[in-house]
């Protein structure tokens, strides 16, 4: 991975390539970024650029043999902990290891969400557990393989709990010579402060969306006009948007799909909404999350564009079409509670619930919310 590849990360880039170039790398760092951002890409250009011999005009080679073995997840001085569903076998990331290498090959721009499907966790709870502390101290005692550093990224970090988190302190506060230790987080507030205070904080920027469009269209073959679609919808989250511009539903369908839902709710029509959700019911598990995703975009324009007017909108001309009905009816009293149910939705489906209970859920308490007085 290098510089180059990540998305809207410029000045952070800069900030750490003058690090490596005057000799000022910090043993132990945090990258704290919105989901979606590109933490865990812009942690393995960084890294690659510290071990790359022929770096060169800010950026790694990419086509010497220590770049390929990084790039590839081949390095045997590169390792990585992350959150894993404890049992009798898998207690540690090393379980985990081949599904890692494998959804990360594919794009490193991968969700929490898209990590719980490929290890089959979608019902479960992902966890950091204690016995972590031991693997990653363990492997970071061990003699550079190739006598340059020795890496450690740990991904999503904020699923640290206490015991593992205050066994990694000295580690973090002395670690061994030529050691980088790389925290990855979505969620910053859950970092312990014990941990804050042994790591140096590098907070990432959010990728703008014609840096995202411009991403899209060069790794995932999308036309422009799909790509910025893409990107109005991801709100600046990359996985989201490689997901939207893969996605075969179009918005066109989407955008109909909510409208019915909305008129349903204004006339608190029971049974066109349980027919809706029966219709959903048979769409497929990664539609109806592009459904709900969609949904909470439009919910998140119409509210912006009713405070800092219409023209501000990411919407294209049907959506702006809708939104100029629609939007009378979200407003500071409704808009977090409608905002959390299709969240909550979102999230349900994303761990393999019912759709169909779900939805129906869903649709009687925004009756409830758009339009009380009926």
């Amino acid at each position: 991975m290098k510089f180059s590849e990540s998305v809207g990360q410029n000045s952070v880039i800069s900030k750490l390539v003058n690090s490596v170039d005057n000799g000022r790398i910090s043993h132990a760092q945090l990258f704290f970024a919105k989901e979606g951002s590109g933490a865990l890409p812009l942690a393995l250009a960084y890294i690659q650029y510290i071990a790359c011999p022929n770096r060169a005009d800010g950026d790694s080679c990419g086509e010497c043999n220590t770049c390929k073995k990084l790039s590839s997840f081949s390095h045997p001085d590169l390792h990585f902990s992350f959150p894993i569903i404890s049992g009798a076998k898998a207690i540690d990331s090393d379980y985990f290891m081949a599904q890692w290498r494998a959804i990360s090959q594919g794009s490193t721009y991968f969700s929490p969400t898209d990590w719980k499907e490929r290890i089959g966790a979608e019902k479960k709870q992902l966890n950091i557990p204690v016995k972590e502390a031991d693997r990653i101290s363990k492997k970071l005692s061990l003699k550079s393989y190739e006598g340059g550093y020795k890496f450690m990224v740990i991904w999503l970090a904020e699923y640290m709990k206490a015991p593992m988190a205050n066994k990694l302190l000295k580690l973090l506060e002395e670690p061994p010579k030529k050691t980088l230790i790389i925290l990855i987080t979505n969620n910053f507030e859950n970092i312990l402060g014990t941990i804050l205070s042994r790591t140096q904080l590098v907070k990432l920027n959010i990728p703008q969306d014609e840096e995202i469009v411009d991403y899209l269209v060069a790794n995932y073959g999308v036309n422009s006009e799909a790509a910025k679609d893409a990107a109005r919808l991801a709100d600046g989250n990359i996985s989201q948007a490689i997901h939207a511009a893969k996605n075969e539903t179009p918005n066109a369908r989407n955008l109909e799909t909510f409208s019915s839902l909305m008129r349903f709710a204004y006339k608190k029509d029971i049974v066109g909404a349980i027919n809706w959700a029966d219709k959903l019911h048979n769409f497929g598990r990664e539609e109806l999350k592009q459904f709900l995703i969609y949904s909470l975009h439009i919910v998140r324009q119409c509210i912006i564009g009713n405070y800092a007017g219409a023209e501000v909108r990411k919407l294209n001309e049907s959506e702006n079409d809708f939104a100029a009905k629609f939007a009378p009816f979200i407003n500071h009293s409704n808009v977090v509670q409608v905002y959390e149910h299709l969240s909550e939705a979102e999230s349900d489906i994303a761990r393999n619930g019912s759709a169909k209970i779900i939805l129906l859920d869903m649709a009687i308490e925004l009756f409830r919310l758009i339009n009380p007085k009926r």
